[in-house]
């Protein structure tokens, strides 16, 4: 078991599908397995996917071939159900009454096990190995009169984690979970409304950002306007607050948080809760430059560019296989010694997973000729895995989950190691608000079969 996705819609505009390749475009940091696109144009059902980046639905062609389409539906994938497969991308549809029902889900179901055996008892047949496909067959066997009650049916049977987008030929639905565990972000576009899972993609194309979906809330599409309903009798929120942390992009508005502002938040923290004599302050790119900025300012220890990365390599923690992401690390960074070589330096990286990539950065800086590295590391230790939507399966791959902070100081080779505290990183006024069950193990949802 392993998903943090990234998913966008459009309705009513003539330009749907370019739109969502172009946000899908923007949320590329948040999947780099596959994508996939369904729109409704006047010919039919248009349907693309693909393996790898977004860039490859358009291989061996370019955009302006995209039909005209009123509505389209995206998702880029990262796979925490299900694996790595063709079969596994979505958007995944089905034929629906008189049309179709498309379908973009980011999250994790926490009881699809019982709720599949079920559905296959009766004789479902299931084409992918991913829990998204629960809420298809779900709303095709209810026996609702319309759409939007068979749709809040099927979520009265789930548990979890999901930020959905539903289509339909005549509607557009976005959905979040009572919990509110994964961004989905409302705007507007001349006339068109959009959907996106963080606000960079609506930055990107112009489009106005209107609000954060609510949690528990249904919002149904269609040419006689927006139609905003709570569904679901909304749960404690639970936001996940590793996407603050690690997923969402800096220049993203998420559940109504700064994501920029957040981080250098935490670098402020860190500087003040664990000072070091220091030359240079290094950030781990890309999601640790905003900690650093802000280490850098409250500190007095200049800002250095240590390690240039490369854009053609991608998230070394989104890699799924571990060979993967240990061979990414040689070729993803660089050094650049003359701000590395004979200086005492502090290095800001957002999280330590399993320890394979921060061992091998560290080889890196010290090879470079570094004369002593401190990590501080913008983060608790991540000593629990997570089953509502990213990637940390089990115990036994999260070095803080069996060494303490010496030990893993030893295994990485730095001469001093700190983590941000929970308690720190939380305000009080919004202690209640977010997950931390990767950090805590304090689950919201137990989990029934996964």
């Amino acid at each position: 078991m392993r998903h943090n996705c990234g998913i966008f819609g459009v309705y009513n505009a003539e330009n749907a599908i370019d739109l969502t390749y172009y946000g899908l475009f923007e949320l590329q940091h948040r999947g780099e397995e596959g994508a996939g696109i369904i729109a409704n144009t006047p010919a039919g059902l248009f349907e693309r996917k693909c393996e790898g980046l977004v860039s490859e639905l358009v291989r061996g062609s370019s955009v302006k071939a995209f039909p005209p389409a009123n509505s389209c539906i995206g998702q880029i994938r990262y796979s925490t159900t299900g694996g790595s497969s063709i079969a596994n991308l979505q958007p995944f549809v089905v034929q629906y009454g008189d049309g179709f029902l498309a379908l973009a889900h980011n999250g994790n179901l926490v009881n699809y096990c019982p709720i599949k055996r079920e559905l296959v008892s009766h004789g479902a047949v299931f084409r992918s190995t991913t829990d998204s496909e629960i809420f298809l067959h779900l709303i095709a066997q209810s026996k609702k009169a319309n759409l939007t009650d068979a749709i809040i049916s099927a979520l009265k049977r789930v548990e979890g984690a999901y930020s959905l987008l539903i289509l339909s030929p005549k509607e557009l639905f976005a959905v979040r979970d009572p919990y509110g565990f994964r961004p989905l972000e409302m705007g507007k576009l001349n006339g068109a409304t959009i959907f996106a899972s963080e606000t960079c993609a609506l930055n990107f194309l112009g489009a106005e950002h209107i609000c954060s979906v609510r949690r528990g809330e249904l919002i149904r599409v269609s040419q006689n306007g927006v139609e905003r309903v709570n569904i679901l009798e909304n749960e404690p929120e639970r936001f996940c607050l590793f996407e603050l942390i690690y997923f969402a992009r800096p220049d993203s508005l998420v559940n109504g948080y700064n994501v920029y502002e957040f981080r250098k938040r935490l670098g402020k923290i860190l500087a003040e809760l664990y000072p070091v004599e220091a030359d240079a302050v290094i950030p781990v790119p890309d999601s640790g430059f905003s900690a650093a900025i802000s280490f850098s300012q409250n500190s007095g220890i200049p800002l250095e560019l240590g390690l240039i990365r490369s854009y053609y390599i991608g998230r070394t923690f989104i890699a799924p296989r571990l060979h993967e992401r240990e061979s990414d690390v040689v070729f993803k960074y660089s050094p650049l010694k003359s701000s590395i070589c004979g200086k005492r330096v502090v290095v800001i990286d957002d999280s330590i997973v399993r320890g394979t990539t921060s061992r091998r950065l560290i080889e890196i800086i010290r090879s470079a000729g570094a004369k002593e590295i401190h990590l501080r590391i913008a983060s608790p230790p991540l000593k629990y895995p997570c089953f509502y939507g990213i990637d940390i399966p089990t115990r036994e791959e999260l070095i803080a989950s069996s060494l303490d902070i010496l030990d893993i100081q030893r295994f990485l080779g730095v001469d001093s190691l700190f983590y941000l505290p929970l308690e720190k990183i939380v305000l009080p006024e919004h202690e209640d608000r977010f997950c931390t069950a990767c950090f805590s193990g304090e689950y919201p949802i137990p989990v029934k079969d996964f």
